[in-house]
This record gives C-alpha cells, structure tokens and sequence, in this order.
C-alpha cells in the first residue's frame, strides 16, 4: 500500500480522513518516526501506527480532530497510558486531509482559458 496514493484517492472522492504521523519516538516503541496511518470518517483505517490501545485512541482522537477539522499534535506514554510493554512514548501529528477543491469554468474563450492555465498552479 502506497500512503500518498490512499491519500490522493480519498481526496478526489470526497472522502474525510485523517493523516496520523509518527513525529518522535523516545525508548522502545512498536513503530518508528515517518509511520503513517489514515483514519477514515468511518473509523475504518489504512496502515498502523503500531496497533493495540495505542492505535485504538489514535483512532479515537483522529475522529474528534475531523470533527473540529484541525490538525493537533498528541503524546502518549505507551506503558502508562495503553498498558504496552514497549513502555516508550510517541508523539503523533494528526491532521485532517483537505479535500480537493473543483473549480468550473463555463465558457472556453480567452479569460476561460486563461483562468484554466491559473487554477492549474495553484
């Protein structure tokens, strides 16, 4: 599974999800920095983070972060917080992916095409 195609695919659909990163590791952990997982508005995911009560909370947060549509950064003590024995922490970035904007344009003289030529770079 390529992540950034997940991403692209959910964004041309509509779809809302959340993007959850491995920023910063510290002692054992189950995965390292870079490890991503999209959590879908349905709860359903695409990837891990190292599963368990971690991931479970992970989840949890990324749903209540696409409600508010804000990203946040989030720590968890694996051995305290989820009772894993990693017994590391991590801190997650999660943010929502933004959707894809559409822009029509009705007429296809100068200033349509022009204005088609400025959409593409944004």
């Amino acid at each position: 599974m390529n992540i950034y195609n997940e991403i692209e695919q959910l964004r041309t659909s509509g779809i809302d999800a959340a993007l959850c990163t491995i920023i910063h590791t510290k002692g054992s952990t189950p995965r390292k920095v870079g490890a991503k997982m999209l959590v879908l508005i349905d709860g359903s995911i695409k990837g891990t983070i190292g599963g368990g009560n971690l991931e479970k909370e992970v989840i949890k947060n990324a749903l209540i972060q696409l409600k508010k549509n804000e990203p946040k950064l989030f720590k968890h003590d694996l051995l305290h917080q989820h009772n894993m024995c990693c017994g590391g922490t991590v801190e997650i970035f999660i943010e929502p992916l933004e959707k894809m904007k559409r822009l029509y344009i009705f007429g296809a003289g100068h200033t349509g095409q022009a204005l088609a030529k400025f959409a593409l770079a944004m």
